[in-house]
């Protein structure tokens, strides 16, 4: 779709909203609209009125396992919505809840009764932090690769909760980063493509910390193999860092050398020799689920 630039004033150029766009989003004289300058592009979206709230109902029952309970909640969060009415079945399902909305940046319980917790979005200027959030959850998952090539290069691991707390913000900032696309729909053609790659991220830091709690309840042998492994797998997710902020110019066809060597070579080698293969075996999943983001990246570049 073309649309021409009208000169109005000295310094001030203008273009007409396509009406089909402006009928269907409602949008009038008067009303405000978003603007997100992305290198040579404009991307417009309606603008949010204040009163809108997103609202929906759910039940949690007490024989539900935290994890569940998370997903639950979070994946409302992830959804855009601001509003959320739990109906709570048994008492055990209370702090589950608590400690579920403790770990999402921006809900908090604003009421609760014996039967019914009512939570809500505070924080509504996180829904257009979406920039931040990524670079900053990129920069904790080297920062957490970093910790534990060190711990295995010195066989000194006292980084546990470190490596926890990196693990939850780099959740609370993908959540963030999930619920802008959802609600906002900031980056209309590519949504799905950044979806995935921030998916990907978060189970990349998944497969981390899974290393972490290994290391704390195994009898782990300083091994050279494996700590040249992972320091070679921590390169390959900092390369891929690095040609998704364009810090680098590197080939796509690098990253494809690149994993079959690490994944089809370097892993099955090692899983055969290794002492630690359950390591080098969530090694080979930063790997893969690294090089699976190429994918969708060729997806928003192309």
């Amino acid at each position: 779709m073309e649309r021409k630039v009208i000169k109005q004033g000295p310094n001030t150029l203008m273009i007409s909203l396509p009406i089909k766009w402006a009928k269907k989003n409602k949008i009038s004289k008067g009303d405000t609209v978003n603007i997100l300058e992305e290198q040579n592009s404009l991307f417009i979206t309606k603008g949010i009125p204040k009163e809108e709230i997103r609202r929906a109902e759910v039940e949690i029952k007490e024989e539900y396992k935290e994890s569940l309970v998370r997903a639950i909640i979070s994946n409302l969060y992830k959804r855009g919505y601001d509003l959320i009415e739990v109906n709570v079945i048994g008492d055990k399902a209370i702090k589950k809840i608590q400690k579920s909305v403790n770990s999402i940046m921006g809900f908090e319980i604003v009421e609760q009764k014996e039967e019914k917790i009512i939570i809500k979005n505070i924080s509504k200027d996180l829904d257009n932090e979406f920039k931040n959030y990524l670079r900053r959850s990129f920069y904790m998952l080297i920062e957490t690769g970093r910790i534990i090539y060190e711990d295995l290069k010195s066989n000194k691991f006292d980084n546990q909760e470190n490596i926890k707390q990196l693990n939850q913000n780099i959740k609370k900032f993908t959540d963030v980063c999930k619920r802008s696309i959802t609600k906002n729909d900031i980056y209309p053609e590519k949504n799905k493509f950044l979806y995935l790659i921030i998916w990907s991220l978060e189970k990349v830091s998944n497969e981390y910390e899974y290393i972490y709690r290994r290391v704390l309840t195994s009898k782990i042998k300083k091994e050279p193999s494996l700590i040249n492994f992972i320091e070679e797998t921590n390169i390959f997710v900092k390369t891929f860092y690095e040609f998704y902020y364009k810090i680098k110019k590197i080939d796509l066809d690098y990253f494809t050398k690149k994993k079959d060597e690490l994944y089809y070579s370097r892993s099955y080698n090692l899983l055969k020799k290794s002492s630690n293969p359950v390591i080098v075996m969530h090694l080979a999943n930063i790997i893969r689920l690294t090089y699976n983001m190429i994918n969708p990246l060729i997806g928003i570049e192309y």
